[in-house]
């Protein structure tokens, strides 16, 4: 397998029955992608690729390349994975790339797809440039990336349901969604359980995350995490230090959990502490939270993010606080009962959604 990197983003390149087949870390784009260099390569006059430079739009043999409506609401939400994922701003001029009258399309910046042109032509001259046989991109372990929902598991709360059933329904409305994949995160937190027991249950959740595209963290259990091929560990006040987790474990993201302002400056200013982002709370009283004293309010997460380092807010979060917590300076929100104890979990990840956008 080849792959390909275009304006930043990687892409894996194959042939299957005679069409070339790529993949990407940005839902529905490897689809929408396919779709257009395919349909640009049966054409080796590049007459779609030259309405589209013209700023035209393009409908016909199942392929679509249009401009999105000025206010479409998914915009905001690509240009920050865009953005976040190359560097590069991502201007102001879009286009919706897919399949003709299908959801398999991607919103991508006009200078994505100038790039792209060139290397269609390219490959319509018979070279395929910049290509190379490297590792396959790392698509859920991006160090750095905090999501903007993180899920928190708590069998207890379940209400009976299998944990892996609740996690599974809960994910079910992101994938494809307003929220993409890689804004989301799930945090195995079963501190009662023994290691036998939790990684039987962190392999089960591992394959329910992988499913659904998005990175697994395991509490405090860094051997877990290893073992079961989790992307991250979370670590709490009495874990291992990051920088030592980082020697021993280099390839897991690390995430922290903190209760004042304080402990996150101290983490951002201790030398060789990599975290991907700090988990502040309790924001609100919430029950699993009450033992780390009185909620800290909005003021501590505006406080804390000005250490730089990303926030996560958790205790007694719910849907209707999601965008004063973003307003007051949080990069995202986490939550446990929320969902976990939810009748619908799919229904409250998508009132999380809405609000987060």
């Amino acid at each position: 397998m080849d792959f390909v990197t275009i304006w930043g983003i990687t892409f894996p390149l194959f042939r299957l029955n005679g069409r070339l087949v790529t993949g990407s870390e940005i839902p529905d784009l490897g689809s929408a992608i396919g779709l257009f260099v395919n349909s640009a390569l049966s054409e080796p006059s590049g007459e779609k690729v030259s309405a589209i430079e013209r700023g035209e739009e393009v409908r016909r043999q199942g392929m679509s390349v249009t401009r999105p409506e000025p206010d479409d609401e998914r915009i905001p939400a690509a240009r920050e994975m865009w953005e976040t994922l190359t560097g590069t701003s991502a201007g102001a001029d879009w286009y919706l790339v897919g399949s003709a009258g299908t959801y398999h399309s991607a919103l991508v910046p006009r200078a994505f797809l100038l790039a792209l042109f060139a290397w269609v032509r390219a490959l319509n001259a018979g070279e395929l440039p910049d290509a190379r046989r490297i590792a396959p991109p790392p698509w859920l372990e991006r160090p750095g990336w905090a999501p903007r929902l993180y899920l928190i598991t708590d069998r207890h709360a379940t209400g009976g349901r299998p944990l892996t059933d609740v996690v599974a329904a809960a994910l079910s409305a992101v994938a494809g969604r307003r929220v993409a994949t890689l804004m989301t995160a799930v945090q195995l937190r079963e501190k009662d359980l023994s290691g036998r027991e939790l990684t039987k249950l962190a392999h089960e959740l591992r394959d329910v995350t992988a499913r659904a595209g998005v990175r697994l963290f395991i509490n405090d259990r860094i051997d877990v995490a290893l073992a079961i091929g989790a992307n991250g560990v979370h670590l709490s006040g009495t874990s291992l230090d990051p920088r030592t987790v980082a020697a021993v474990a280099p390839d897991l993201e690390i995430a922290v959990s903190a209760h004042a302002p304080a402990e996150v400056a101290a983490l951002h200013a201790t030398p060789g502490n990599r975290r991907a982002f700090a988990l502040l709370g309790p924001i609100r009283d919430t029950p699993s939270k009450r033992a780390f004293g009185p909620p800290l309010g909005d003021a501590a997460v505006t406080e804390a993010a000005r250490t730089g380092v990303p926030i996560v807010a958790v205790g007694g979060v719910g849907p209707e606080h999601a965008r004063a917590l973003r307003a007051a300076g949080a990069h995202g929100v986490a939550c446990i009962r929320a969902v976990m104890a939810a009748p619908d979990p799919a229904a409250a990840v998508d009132a999380f959604c809405q609000e987060l956008i």
